[in-house]
C-alpha cells in the first residue's frame, strides 16, 4: 500500500492518503536509541563480548523490522487541497 500515494478502501469506497515517512523516522530514531541502551547494559552488566554485541544488534534489529509495517497511517484525502497544488505548479 506504500507504493500509491492514494488508494481507495475496497469496503466502503473512500479514497485515503497513505503517509510513511513520519512514522518511519520516529520508529527508526526509537529503535536505534533502544538498541544503543540495551548494548551498553549488556556489555556493562552482563558481561557480552564484542562479538556477541554484534551478533546480538543485527538480529534484534533485524525481528524489529517486522513492526515496521505498523508505521504506516493513512490520513482523510481531500480533493481540494490536491486542486489546489495543481494550480499552484502551473
Amino acid at each position: 500500500m506504500c507504493r500509491y500515494r492514494n488508494i481507495e478502501c475496497r469496503h466502503c469506497k473512500k479514497v485515503f492518503t497513505v503517509y510513511k515517512r513520519k512514522g518511519r523516522v520516529i520508529f527508526f530514531t526509537v529503535d536505534i536509541s533502544v538498541l544503543i541502551v540495551l548494548n551498553i547494559l549488556l556489555a556493562h552488566f552482563c558481561g557480552f563480548t564484542l562479538t556477541g554485541l554484534l551478533i546480538f544488534t543485527p538480529v534484534f534489529f533485524g525481528l524489529s523490522l517486522l513492526l515496521l509495517p505498523f508505521t504506516v497511517r493513512f490520513g482523510v484525502y481531500n480533493r481540494n487541497r490536491e486542486k489546489n497544488k495543481k494550480k499552484n505548479k502551473t
